[in-house]
C-alpha cells in the first residue's frame, strides 16, 4: 500500500534491548510502511545496548537518541519532541508490538475523519511473542462506555464515552495511540501539569477527547507484554497505594467537566438497563463491575451514582401444574383449614404405636 510519508513512530525505551528488537520488527512489518517518515528510538536508561539493536534495522528511517542523564518517565516525550517532524505520531512502548495493519487503519481513519484527533485500539495481553496471547479485560470498559456492541470494526467515541471508560479504569493503551501531532502535544503538556505519573494513561485520553473525537478499533491491533520489569510491579509504586491513586484520579476526572460527568453516569446506567433488557445478562457484575477494584468501585457508586452493584436474577415464575391451578381456584381460608388438618393428623398415634402401648 502506497501512502505519503507522514507518520513519526516514537519508541521510548529503558534498558530493554532484548525486547526492543521485537517492537521494531513489528514496525518493519507494517502494511503501511510507506507512510512512516521516521522512527525515533529514545534510550532513557543507563546502557547503550539499544543502539546495537537499532543498527539491525537499517531499512527503517531510524533516528536514535540517548537521554543523558535519564529523565523522569513522564518527561521522556518532552525531551525528544524536538525531533518529531511528521503531522501524525504513533506511540509504541519498547516491550510491546503491533499487528501488521495497525498503522494502515489508523492513518486511513485520520485521513477520512477530519474531526478525529487520535485513534486507540483493542489489544492482547501477552507474556511474549512466543507465547499464546490472551484477550485483555480493558476492552470491557470501552464496551460498557460505548453502545455495548463490538461488531463494528471502528467506534467513534464522544467525549462522555471516553470519560466514562477512564473513570471506570484504565481502558486505552499508549502502544495503540496514533494521533495528530499538535493535538497530542497540547494534551501531553496538560497531562504533565496534572502531575499524576501513575494514572496518566487514564488522564491523557480524557484531555485529548476535549479536542476532537477519538476512534477506537475493536479488533486487536497490538500486544502488550506483561513482565516483572514493568513499573506496575515496582515496590515503590505499590507502596504508594494503587487504590488511593485510582480514587484520586477518578475524582479529578469527574471535576474537569461536571456536565460531561453527568452524561457519563447517565450513559452507563442506560447501558446497564439495555443489557438487562436485550441480552439477559443479569450478572452485570461478572462483565464489568468485578473488574473494578475497591475502593474505586465504592466511590463510583456512592459519589457518582454509577449503577455497578450486581443485579439479582429474576425469580422464575411458578410452574403451572395441578397444584398451581388448585391454589388459584381454592380460597386461602380453605387452604389454611387444610394445612391445620394435616398438622393435627401428624400428631395422632399410628396403629403400630397403639399395639405397643
Amino acid at each position: 500500500m502506497q501512502m505519503k510519508r507522514r507518520v513519526s513512530v516514537i519508541i521510548t525505551t529503558r534498558d530493554r534491548a532484548d525486547m526492543l528488537g521485537e517492537a521494531l520488527e513489528s514496525v518493519r512489518r507494517q502494511t503501511a510502511a510507506s507512510a512512516i517518515h521516521q522512527v525515533i528510538v529514545s534510550e532513557n536508561g543507563l546502557t547503550d545496548a539499544s543502539r546495537l539493536v537499532c543498527e539491525q534495522f537499517k531499512d527503517l528511517p531510524l533516528c536514535y537518541v540517548r537521554q543523558e542523564p535519564p529523565v523522569a518517565s513522564l518527561l521522556h516525550l518532552k525531551a525528544l519532541w524536538h525531533l518529531v517532524e511528521s503531522p501524525i505520531i504513533a506511540i509504541l512502548h519498547d516491550d510491546d508490538w503491533w499487528m501488521p495493519d495497525h498503522l494502515e487503519c489508523a492513518v486511513e481513519t485520520l485521513g477520512t475523519q477530519p474531526d478525529c484527533v487520535a485513534t486507540f485500539a483493542n489489544f492482547y495481553d501477552s507474556l511474549g511473542p512466543s507465547i499464546v496471547p490472551f484477550v485483555t479485560e480493558k476492552a470491557w470498559f470501552v464496551w460498557a462506555a460505548s453502545n455495548c456492541d463490538f461488531r463494528a470494526p471502528r467506534l467513534m467515541l464522544e467525549p462522555a464515552s471516553v470519560l466514562l471508560a477512564c473513570m471506570l479504569e484504565s481502558a486505552f493503551h499508549y502502544s495503540t495511540l496514533v494521533g495528530r501531532k499538535d493535538a497530542v502535544w497540547e494534551t501531553y503538556l496538560k497531562m504533565v501539569a496534572a502531575n499524576n505519573a501513575w494514572d496518566n494513561e487514564r488522564i491523557f485520553p480524557v484531555l485529548l477527547s476535549a479536542l476532537g473525537r477519538i476512534a477506537y478499533f475493536t479488533r486487536h491491533h497490538a500486544a502488550v507484554r506483561n513482565h516483572p520489569a514493568q513499573e506496575g510491579f515496582d515496590p515503590a509504586f505499590v507502596a504508594k497505594g494503587f487504590g488511593e491513586m485510582r480514587v484520586k484520579t477518578t475524582r479529578w476526572l469527574a471535576g474537569l467537566d461536571p456536565g460531561r460527568t453527568r452524561l457519563a453516569r447517565e450513559q452507563l446506567n442506560r447501558n446497564i438497563e439495555k443489557i438487562l433488557e436485550h441480552y439477559g445478562f443479569y450478572d452485570f457484575l461478572g462483565l464489568v463491575s468485578h473488574r473494578i477494584q475497591e475502593p474505586q468501585k465504592g466511590v463510583l457508586i456512592t459519589e457518582f451514582g454509577f449503577n455497578l452493584r450486581p443485579t439479582p436474577a429474576p425469580v422464575p415464575p411458578p410452574k403451572k401444574d395441578k397444584k398451581w391451578l388448585a391454589k388459584q381456584l381454592v380460597p386461602p381460608a380453605v387452604l389454611a383449614v387444610r394445612r391445620k388438618l394435616k398438622a393435627a393428623a401428624k400428631k395422632l398415634p399410628t396403629r403400630k404405636n397403639e399395639r405397643l402401648v
